[in-house]
């Protein structure tokens, strides 16, 4: 699943979020969108099990802030 967080200018740290989503979900990834600065992940996780993740790993998010958007995943890379 992808997601779209507004960060609300509150810079997030790439590393660790990416860490602790790879420990769960090996083909996770979460990067900054340069148009609107949100922060994108893809990952097999619910809404509210990224939540948690989020705040496990020092960057809580309050729902609200959270936009769970379509796949864009053709599966061509077997993920």
């Amino acid at each position: 699943m992808e997601f779209h967080i507004r960060t609300r200018g509150v810079k997030p740290d790439l590393d660790t979020i990416n860490i602790a989503l790879v420990e769960i979900d090996p083909m996770a990834v979460a990067d900054i969108d340069p148009a609107d600065a949100s922060l994108r992940i893809a990952v097999e996780l619910s809404s509210p099990e990224l939540i948690a993740l989020l705040a496990r790993a020092g960057y809580p998010v309050d729902w609200k802030q959270l936009e769970q958007v379509p796949s864009v995943c053709c599966g061509a890379c077997g993920g």
